[in-house]
Protein backbone atom coordinates (compact mmCIF):
# COMPACT_ATOMS: atom_id res chain seq x y z
CA UNK A 1 0.00 0.00 0.00
CA UNK A 2 1.54 3.30 -1.06
CA UNK A 3 -0.01 6.48 0.28
CA UNK A 4 -0.56 9.22 -2.30
CA UNK A 5 -2.45 11.73 -0.15
CA UNK A 6 -5.01 12.14 2.62
CA UNK A 7 -8.13 13.82 1.26
CA UNK A 8 -10.21 13.97 4.44
CA UNK A 9 -9.65 13.52 8.16
CA UNK A 10 -12.88 13.97 10.12
CA UNK A 11 -13.01 13.53 13.89
CA UNK A 12 -16.80 14.08 13.97
CA UNK A 13 -17.52 11.45 11.29
CA UNK A 14 -14.60 9.29 12.50
CA UNK A 15 -13.44 8.71 8.94
CA UNK A 16 -10.15 8.97 7.10
CA UNK A 17 -10.17 9.25 3.28
CA UNK A 18 -7.07 8.78 1.18
CA UNK A 19 -5.75 8.02 -2.29
CA UNK A 20 -3.36 5.06 -2.38
CA UNK A 21 -1.50 2.76 -4.77
CA UNK A 22 -2.79 -0.72 -3.91
CA UNK A 23 0.09 -2.99 -5.02
CA UNK A 24 -0.07 -6.78 -5.24
CA UNK A 25 2.38 -9.46 -6.34
CA UNK A 26 1.56 -13.14 -6.84
CA UNK A 27 2.54 -16.18 -8.91
CA UNK A 28 0.16 -17.88 -11.33
CA UNK A 29 1.82 -20.67 -13.30
CA UNK A 30 -0.87 -20.34 -15.97
CA UNK A 31 0.70 -17.00 -16.92
CA UNK A 32 4.20 -18.43 -17.47
CA UNK A 33 5.91 -18.93 -20.84
CA UNK A 34 9.29 -20.06 -22.15
CA UNK A 35 12.33 -17.90 -22.94
CA UNK A 36 12.01 -18.80 -26.63
CA UNK A 37 9.24 -16.22 -26.89
CA UNK A 38 11.77 -13.44 -26.36
CA UNK A 39 9.24 -11.41 -24.36
CA UNK A 40 10.08 -9.96 -20.91
CA UNK A 41 6.53 -9.04 -19.84
CA UNK A 42 2.95 -8.96 -21.06
CA UNK A 43 0.33 -6.41 -19.91
CA UNK A 44 -3.14 -7.90 -19.39
CA UNK A 45 -6.46 -6.38 -18.36
CA UNK A 46 -7.59 -7.35 -14.89
CA UNK A 47 -10.73 -8.88 -16.43
CA UNK A 48 -8.53 -11.33 -18.40
CA UNK A 49 -6.73 -12.99 -15.47
CA UNK A 50 -7.28 -14.13 -11.91
CA UNK A 51 -6.03 -11.71 -9.26
CA UNK A 52 -6.13 -11.85 -5.46
CA UNK A 53 -9.34 -10.61 -3.88
CA UNK A 54 -8.04 -8.64 -0.91
CA UNK A 55 -10.10 -6.16 1.06
CA UNK A 56 -9.36 -3.67 3.80
CA UNK A 57 -11.30 -4.77 6.90
CA UNK A 58 -12.17 -1.31 8.22
CA UNK A 59 -12.94 0.19 4.78
CA UNK A 60 -16.26 1.98 4.47
CA UNK A 61 -15.76 2.69 0.76
CA UNK A 62 -13.24 1.62 -1.89
CA UNK A 63 -13.31 3.20 -5.34
CA UNK A 64 -10.87 2.25 -8.11
CA UNK A 65 -9.49 5.20 -10.06
CA UNK A 66 -9.00 4.32 -13.73
CA UNK A 67 -8.17 1.08 -15.52
CA UNK A 68 -5.41 -1.15 -14.17
CA UNK A 69 -3.31 -3.77 -15.89
CA UNK A 70 -1.68 -6.92 -14.60
CA UNK A 71 1.94 -7.23 -15.73
CA UNK A 72 2.90 -10.90 -16.19
CA UNK A 73 6.47 -12.20 -16.53
CA UNK A 74 7.84 -15.45 -18.01
CA UNK A 75 8.13 -17.10 -14.56
CA UNK A 76 4.39 -16.64 -13.98
CA UNK A 77 4.84 -13.83 -11.49
CA UNK A 78 2.26 -11.07 -11.75
CA UNK A 79 2.11 -7.49 -10.51
CA UNK A 80 -0.63 -4.89 -10.34
CA UNK A 81 -0.79 -1.34 -8.98
CA UNK A 82 -4.32 0.02 -8.63
CA UNK A 83 -4.96 3.67 -7.77
CA UNK A 84 -7.76 3.66 -5.21
CA UNK A 85 -9.73 6.09 -3.10
CA UNK A 86 -10.35 4.52 0.30
CA UNK A 87 -12.51 5.71 3.20
CA UNK A 88 -11.65 4.02 6.47
CA UNK A 89 -13.57 4.21 9.73
CA UNK A 90 -11.43 4.89 12.78
CA UNK A 91 -12.14 5.94 16.35
CA UNK A 92 -10.79 9.40 17.13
Amino acid sequence: LGLIEFTKISTTEEVLEMFVWWRMYWVDERLSWGPEWGVDSIPLLTSQVWSPDIIMYEAKEIEDQGISQVIASPSGSAYIAIRRKIAVGCSM
